[in-house]
């Protein structure tokens, strides 16, 4: 499987019926979405509400790596993670898009609220017994 040009994928979760107002009108229609993350490092964004016609429609660029990825419908939440950076939470809750969002000129999508935490080096699934 090649995604955006690299053929390892690190993470793949699907989003079925899924509300998301696509076409900007106030009402939330239900799509079958699939995200991905590839070596790259990047979070891709597939429609396949249409199953003959799977499109990419909208990428993120986490500020570090990019591997395991999980939805969560109720919080209309993205969580990927980050490895030794932690876990990046992205809003799946706005418009989809290919390009960085970036009101804030900062460099980092907008759609990135921050690693959820970054854990420290040590290790922390150590068996105290």
């Amino acid at each position: 499987m090649e995604v955006d040009g690299a053929a390892q994928v690190g993470g793949l979760a699907v989003a079925a019926v899924y509300p998301m107002d696509t076409d900007g009108d106030g009402t939330p229609e239900a799509r079958d979405y699939v995200l991905a993350t590839n070596a790259a490092g990047w979070l891709m964004i597939y429609d396949a509400t249409n199953r003959q016609f799977v499109s990419q429609v909208g990428q993120v660029a986490p500020p570090g790596p990019a591997s395991a990825i999980a939805v969560d419908r109720a919080a209309r939440k993205v969580y990927v993670a980050g490895g030794t950076s932690g876990i990046y939470v992205v809003a799946f809750d706005e418009s989809i898009s290919q390009s960085l969002l970036d009101t804030d000129s900062d460099g980092i999508d907008d759609r990135v609220r921050s690693p959820a935490r970054t854990w420290p080096r040590c290790c922390w699934l150590r068996s105290w017994a």
